[in-house]
């Protein structure tokens, strides 16, 4: 509705949410992919390593 738009575009105007929104909505969810996908990597690689194991994909 065009109330919901109105206060969309009046809390977008405050830097602190639009900080917080950015950092929390945008930012961290791409971190937090790729921190976990690179740990399930050498956690992969690391067992392959030990059990001396091709990489089969």
């Amino acid at each position: 509705s065009s109330v919901d738009h109105c206060l969309v575009d009046c809390l977008h105007n405050i830097k602190a949410f639009f900080t917080w929104e950015t950092v929390v909505h945008r930012m961290l969810p791409n971190l937090i992919i790729v921190i976990v996908s690179v740990a399930l990597l050498m956690r992969v690689f690391g067992q392959k390593y030990r059990t001396h194991q091709r990489v089969q994909w």
